[in-house]
């Protein structure tokens, strides 16, 4: 039997427990070690069918795809807009340009802009992380999947597609205070040089595909997608802590950006500040409410200016 037919099995036999089991399968770096012993298309499947369980996309969505990427077609200013950013989603990452067409990302892209443009839902700005998400999308999954997954995703964290990036923001303002919370020598060591927010930034506006190499992206994305997108500031705290934790006296920040991070290393650490913020009540709250609610954005403002 191979991996992906166990993986199956296994979904069926907890089908009347998924979620939890999936949970417990990730926090405990179970399924990270499952698919991290086959090849390359044998991850993507298995990953394809635990992302379409965890995010759980409108099935409608997929099917109108068809329909917004022939008005991507015409609409050359949403197209251009999009398609001067998209190639610095992994660009150097050997397997990520093997197996992710470019003009891809720019049809789902662009397809979500009309999607959100016409629906009227939310307001709906595209910022170049955005591109990192869609290609680990498309990685796993055929271009209308990854569309209706994008456009599920977004809908649950709706102020983090806003022009001003307020919400994110406010994000490094969370993950600054989580690591405060769950390390305070931590914080303090590398506060004055403000790094924290810094890190975070680039790994919230991104949807963590900051964290190199590419496939090391997709593990932490599934824990991501498990507990919720909500919880992004926890995952980017734990990733802060992993890298600050290893780094010398003076955080080189372009440095501990590109050094490899595993899952095995942030995983653990994600869950145990996840239980820490659950038991905060306060700070709890204002995690679940900054992508979905402008007064707790509002109430977020991180403590120095990001240029």
């Amino acid at each position: 039997m191979s991996e992906y037919d166990a993986f199956v099995a296994d979904l069926y036999e907890h089908k009347n427990d998924l979620k939890s089991f999936l949970l417990s399968e990730i926090q405990n770096l179970s399924l990270f070690h499952k698919i991290e012993g086959v090849n390359i298309k044998e991850q993507q499947n298995i990953r394809e069918l635990l992302w379409l369980v965890l995010i759980k996309p409108d099935p409608n969505l997929a099917l109108r795809y068809a329909t917004y990427v022939e008005y991507c077609e015409v609409s050359k200013s949403v197209f251009d807009s999009i398609v001067m950013t998209t190639n610095r989603a992994f660009s150097n990452d050997e397997i990520f340009v093997a197996n992710v067409d470019e003009k891809a990302i720019v049809r789902v892209l662009s397809a979500a802009s009309h999607f959100f443009a016409e629906e009227g839902l939310q307001e709906f700005h595209f910022n170049q992380g955005m591109a990192g998400l869609a290609g680990m999308l498309l990685f796993l999954m055929p271009e209308s999947q990854a569309f209706a997954c994008f456009t599920t995703i977004y809908k649950r964290v709706p102020t983090y597609s806003l022009r001003n990036q307020a919400a994110i923001h406010a994000g490094t303002e969370l993950v600054a205070r989580i690591v405060q919370r769950f390390d305070a020598t931590l914080y303090e060591k590398f506060k004055r040089d403000q790094v924290v927010w810094l890190f975070s930034f680039r790994l919230l506006m991104s949807f963590f595909n900051h964290t190199p190499p590419f496939m090391n992206s997709l593990p932490v994305l599934d824990f991501l997608f498990a507990v919720g997108e909500e919880y992004m500031p926890i995952v980017a705290a734990a990733q802060f802590v992993v890298a600050a934790s290893s780094a010398k006296q003076h955080f080189d920040l372009m440095g501990v950006v590109s050094t490899p991070l595993t899952a095995s290393s942030v995983i653990p650490i994600a869950s145990n500040i996840l239980q820490l913020v659950k038991e905060d009540e306060e700070l709890h709250t204002l995690v679940l409410e900054h992508c979905t609610e402008m007064k707790t954005v509002s109430k977020l403002k991180p403590s120095f200016i990001m240029l």
